[in-house]
């Protein structure tokens, strides 16, 4: 979200207007990061651990890496450093 308003609307549609029911009866907010994002797996069978190779959880809508994203998963490893 990028300006107060779009925070607040969408509050107000979670809290009071109650859009996902009971799943939205409690919310985090977080302060908004800029840049690039990672993903890190892993997996356990309780004794040991097997870690991926983290990638990048990035799809834009719009070529030219423009518009939203799209919540897409676009694994990438290795990640730029």
């Amino acid at each position: 979200m990028r300006d107060l308003a779009e925070v607040e609307s969408a509050l107000k549609a979670i809290l009071v207007d109650r859009v996902h029911g009971a799943a939205g009866a409690r919310v985090v907010v977080e302060e908004r990061l800029e840049g690039p994002e990672a993903s890190c797996i892993a997996f356990t069978d309780g004794e040991r651990v097997l870690s991926l190779p983290a990638a990048q959880d990035h799809k834009r809508i719009f070529d030219g890496d423009r518009g939203p994203n799209t919540g897409a998963w676009e694994p990438s490893p290795p990640l730029p450093t």
